[in-house]
């Protein structure tokens, strides 16, 4: 393992920077995990220098190249690795230029303007739920339960408003939809409340295109 010799060069650093991300033989079609945690040897990683530079006063930016959400669990809904990293910064897939964005908006050249699009999860069982509801609430026909009947093509609408009803309580996100920091430190300037969604038309919908909504949100 290269574990200790990375802890030893962060110790003897001004500023750790770690980054840890996946492939399309950990993350892609067919590649179905029951963890969202870092694959391999990551988590563990992660976990061993944050706690070796604990009350260091070294700071530690974690920088995720990655193709879905990550949780830092490591068993534990609370994520609590995470109290301890300074920056959080998911790159997702940066493309070639990715490695000079990162760089400049590390260093503050860049302003980190990224705005998380919907809820990040605090541990994998809580995906599909009110803390991470997917744009497209689809699962397949092997879905066990029967709380709506299979449309033409298999497939189960399972609404996450209901999980209240069916599992007695309401999950929280890791991180809210529209979180975001500045280069600053500070959070955010921008709040979101108040989102609306409204069926603007009440046809009988027989595709994606009759289907036409009004959101609207106060920022």
């Amino acid at each position: 393992s290269k574990i200790p010799a990375a802890i030893t060069a962060a110790k003897a650093a001004d500023a750790v920077v770690i980054v840890i991300g996946d492939n399309d033989g950990t993350c892609g079609e067919w590649q179905d995990n029951d963890n969202l945690d870092p694959p391999g040897q990551q988590m563990n990683f992660i976990q061993q220098v944050v706690n070796e530079l604990k009350g260091s006063g070294i700071p530690i930016v974690l920088v995720t190249i990655n193709g879905r959400q990550y949780t830092f669990a490591g068993g534990n809904p609370s994520n609590s690795v995470l109290d301890d990293v300074d920056i959080l910064l998911n790159a997702f897939r940066p493309g070639q230029q990715g490695g000079i964005a990162l760089r400049d908006v590390i260093m503050g050249d860049a302003e980190n303007s990224g705005r998380l699009a919907q809820n990040w999860p605090k541990i994998v069982g809580d995906v599909n739920s009110g803390s991470n509801p997917w744009l497209q609430e689809v699962r397949g026909k092997w879905v066990a339960n029967s709380r709506s009947k299979p449309d033409p093509d298999g497939r189960i609408y399972d609404s996450y408003q209901n999980e209240q009803k069916f599992y007695g309580e309401i999950t929280e996100p890791l991180f809210e939809f529209g979180y975001g920091m500045s280069n600053t430190g500070c959070t955010s300037q921008f709040k979101y409340s108040n989102l609306k969604v409204k069926v603007v038309n009440n046809a009988p919908v027989q595709n994606d295109t009759d289907v036409v909504m009004r959101v609207t949100v106060d920022v």
